[in-house]
């Protein structure tokens, strides 16, 4: 652009000092759950609310390319956390008030592990949210809270505190 006269040339040397490059969000998948975790208690607070989100809508949000980077994303946010009448954000969510397109499931065939993986922490998320105690969760679940704790670490699922 200097080049062509369309940029200042001694502007473009006064911030050409450290060259900062930042990748797409869709390069950073491993961003995307905190970044969402940010988002969601930052709108709660502003707004009063106490939604969390659905294991779904995360592996929604893993899989989508987000072309417009984090504020992309943090604009889905406030808008699940505004508009969404549920405290659970679930899939429906992202189809109703995103627009959202879904695969459909012959597209979306995956291992058994991976079904069982999901299922499993649908259950332990839901189990959680609903009695609000690791204890009590692993009870209803018939599992040891030890093992309550070990599974909700492996599927990043947070205790939300006010």
């Amino acid at each position: 652009m200097v080049q062509e006269k369309k940029f200042r040339e001694d502007l473009y040397y006064r911030i050409n000092v450290v060259p900062i490059l930042v990748p797409p969000l869709r390069n950073r998948k491993a961003d995307i759950l905190s970044l969402v975790a940010e988002f969601l208690g930052r709108f709660n607070r502003k707004y009063g609310y106490q939604k969390w989100i659905h294991p779904d809508v995360m592996d929604a949000f893993l899989e989508h390319d987000w072309p417009g980077n984090i504020r992309e994303l943090e604009n889905t946010i406030e808008r699940l956390v505004v508009t969404y009448r549920e405290d659970c954000i679930g899939i429906d969510a992202l189809v109703e008030i995103c627009l959202w397109s879904l695969k459909s499931s012959a597209e979306d065939i995956t291992s058994l592990q991976a079904c069982v993986e999901s299922e499993e922490r649908r259950l332990i998320a839901n189990a959680y949210r609903t009695t609000g105690s690791t204890r009590k969760a692993a009870t209803i679940l018939k599992i040891s809270q030890p093992s309550m704790v070990k599974k909700m670490k492996k599927y990043k699922i947070t205790v939300n505190k006010p």
